[in-house]
């Protein structure tokens, strides 16, 4: 009965018109992926999607050359220029990635990027070797290498957090943050971009330079 039920898989799925390649995963949760070939393992169960792969999830659209997943598991495996598109115009990258459908996690290792509008219409970037997406909660978290960029201040640390919503980042493992000329180090910060505070917990160091005004030019 079991070979059975897998030759009828992949014969469903060799009777799909090579031209669209498209699978709704649920009915109740549907996930539809296209690409430009597909194959399917009756061993394992696993079908893989190669070339210019896209799902899309509630109006949220994943990116890839190459997606594998197994039917009626909740989580799909993207590899080769992974990028992920939410619906409010986030985008994250990497060089791989694992998509959990029930938690809409999205986690990228390997040259992982985030790009976000805050509600300053100010772009934040981030880099790192690995990060995750709490895609529903508007919630990310970088770790390994962590760069963010947003105006005129760098950061540098070891983990970082980001919270969309409050448009606030949260800083650990030896954060550097850098405005201009002015530098801070310490254990911790919280940056709430909005309010431009910055927020230390402890061992901070700080270094200023103290800008002339045109007061004491003259």
């Amino acid at each position: 009965m079991r070979t059975a039920g897998l030759l009828s898989i992949a014969l469903l799925l060799f009777a799909v018109p090579a031209a669209t390649q498209d699978l709704q995963v649920t009915d109740k949760d549907p996930i539809t992926i296209s690409s430009n070939s597909w194959s399917a393992d009756n061993k394992t169960q696993v079908m893989t999607y190669s070339g210019n792969v896209v799902v899309t999830h509630h109006e949220d659209t994943l990116y890839a050359q190459k997606v594998s997943l197994k039917p009626g598991e909740d989580v799909l495996s993207a590899e080769q220029d992974v990028k992920f598109i939410e619906k409010n115009g986030n985008t994250v990258s990497g060089d791989s990635a694992k998509y959990s459908k029930s938690k809409r996690e999205l986690e990228l290792t390997g040259n992982a990027s985030l790009e976000t509008v805050g509600t300053e219409r100010i772009t934040t970037r981030v880099h790192s070797d690995r990060m995750k997406l709490e895609n529903g909660a508007g919630k990310a978290s970088a770790a390994g290498n962590v760069k963010v960029d947003r105006g005129d201040m760098t950061v540098k640390c070891g983990k970082a957090y980001l919270f969309q919503a409050e448009d606030k980042v949260v800083l650990e493992d030896s954060p550097v943050v850098k405005k201009q000329d002015d530098e801070f180090s310490g254990d911790m910060f919280t940056i709430y971009f909005k309010k431009r505070l910055l927020i230390a917990d402890s061992g901070v160091k700080a270094r200023f330079y103290v800008k002339e005004t045109e007061a004491v030019k003259k």
